[in-house]
């Protein structure tokens, strides 16, 4: 399976798209996550949250893309990315 392949699988509620997307991009974004919180548990929490909310809202957040829903969260939970 490759991204596209995933994201498909994902806007059809196909929850081994988003294990995918999961096991791919995860630690990026743990990262990115991290130099914004400088907190390892906020992070984490944040980017669990956010392919959460990937699967749930599956296709905006495909258009959108990572970076943009993990802004999105982090607005969420009161933190300016």
């Amino acid at each position: 399976m490759d991204e596209r392949q995933a994201i498909e699988r994902l806007k059809k509620g196909d929850i081994g798209g988003l294990e995918y997307l999961a096991q791919r991009h995860q630690v990026k974004a743990v990262r990115t996550a991290y130099l914004i919180t400088r907190d390892l548990g906020l992070a984490e929490e944040v980017v669990q949250e956010s392919f959460i909310h990937a699967f749930r809202d599956a296709k905006r957040s495909a258009k959108e893309g990572l970076a943009e829903t993990l802004q999105h969260e982090m607005r969420l939970l009161g933190m300016r990315p």
